[in-house]
């Protein structure tokens, strides 16, 4: 997909070349960061630490305690009052919540920032993967086919100016990168891209681009596995 963005960033100013009319880029000079107010804060830390080693009485939640199996070992209570922590063997989890819910069956849980931190990368991987699959594959492939009829209905000498070849070729890579049964003319140039491709070997010429380019970044990785789009 970043192949494919960064390819039609290319192509719009490669048709601006292939006419003779003039592209008016952000004509307002609306910038990004306009749109966004930097909050400053000032936070200063204020935890005590306690006073080690512990007893029983300072222990929150203490009644819990022949509740739970690892301290039926009194060497791990000895730990805990000692270090004011235990570290308990791994167990593996496939999700957070099944190990939270495993948890609290057995002690109080102190949840860490971690927590929310991969789960809102989880939410944010699943929210991207739905959008681009859903939406943003088939806007992509028809906005894809819409520039290269544009261009290709332009006659002329005069109109064809030196980026017109260029950028069908832009396009078709990127049209065959999303669909196999993409239908148009394939230059050498294009068929010795797609080729490297394919191969998703590393650091190699670009037929097309004219610059060494590192194709192993080509490989489907995270949720891009999961489906052909």
């Amino acid at each position: 997909m970043n192949y494919l963005i960064r390819m039609i960033i290319c192509v719009i100013p490669l048709i601006a070349l292939s006419t003779t009319k003039t592209v008016a880029i952000n004509p307002d000079g609306v910038q990004f960061q306009d749109f966004y107010q930097s909050i400053s804060t000032d936070m200063e830390g204020n935890f005590k630490e306690p006073n080690l080693p512990l007893t029983k009485n300072m222990i929150q939640n203490k009644e819990l305690i022949p509740l739970v199996p690892y301290f039926k070992n009194q060497d791990n209570l000895s730990k805990l009052l000692k270090n004011g922590f235990l570290v308990v063997p791994e167990r593996k989890y496939d999700t957070f919540s099944k190990a939270y819910i495993d948890s609290i069956k057995e002690m109080p849980s102190y949840i860490t920032a971690d927590f929310f931190l991969h789960y809102f990368h989880v939410f944010f991987d699943h929210t991207l993967m739905e959008i681009e699959e859903n939406y943003l594959y088939e806007d992509l492939l028809d906005l894809i086919v819409s520039m290269q009829a544009y261009l290709e209905k332009m006659e002329g000498a005069s109109q064809r100016g030196p980026g017109y070849i260029l950028a069908l070729d832009y396009l078709t890579i990127a049209g065959s990168c999303l669909d196999p049964e993409y239908k148009t003319a394939v230059s050498d140039e294009v068929s010795a891209e797609l080729r490297l491709i394919a191969e998703k070997r590393e650091f190699s010429l670009s037929p097309l681009l004219r610059y060494y380019e590192d194709y192993s970044q080509y490989k489907p990785r995270g949720h891009y596995t999961k489906s052909s789009k």
